[in-house]
């Protein structure tokens, strides 16, 4: 065929510039993909040193925590079951408000707590779906039967935090 020499060379030759020019794009791509990757290391390690030093911090404050409450120092005392007592978890709502008071002569510790009202429990016993009627029935908890689950909510809480 006459020119198909010709063509097959300048075909191989645009190729060849194509290929050339996308080594050269992946170059400059993989230069630009290190030098992130050095910049997100070099963070990373920041990140890092930064969390080792709260750790470290905070498990200095423990210990030196743990040594005073073992001396009987009174405000460590307090402060220990302080945050015993606040580390509890109760539903949304729940008011999480814990005053602790320690009387180093009679090495009694008082805890004082605030707790939800009488409103906690709820005045609708149960909920019933009525097919029939296509509506949802209520039944209402007697006012013996609410205070009698409230001073058991507030027994039983008592008794977890006491623990």
């Amino acid at each position: 065929m006459p020119g198909a020499r010709e063509r097959h060379q300048i075909a191989v030759r645009d190729a060849r510039a194509r290929f050339d020019a996308d080594v050269m794009r992946h170059a400059e791509r993989e230069k630009s993909r290190e030098a992130a990757l050095r910049a997100e290391t070099a963070a990373h390690a920041e990140a890092v040193r930064n969390i080792k030093e709260t750790v470290s911090r905070q498990h200095h404050e423990i210990d030196e925590l743990e040594t005073d409450y073992e001396a009987g120092n009174p405000d460590a005392i307090r402060q220990y079951f302080e945050l015993v007592l606040s580390s509890q978890h109760y539903p949304d709502g729940w008011p999480e408000s814990v005053r602790v008071a320690f009387v180093p002569e009679s090495k009694q510790l008082v805890a004082e707590y605030d707790f939800p009202g009488f409103e906690i429990v709820p005045e609708i016993a149960t909920y019933k779906y009525v097919k029939v009627k296509r509506e949802i029935a209520t039944t209402q908890r007697s006012d013996f039967e609410r205070r009698r689950l409230y001073s058991s909510v507030i027994a039983q809480t008592s008794a977890a935090r006491s623990l």
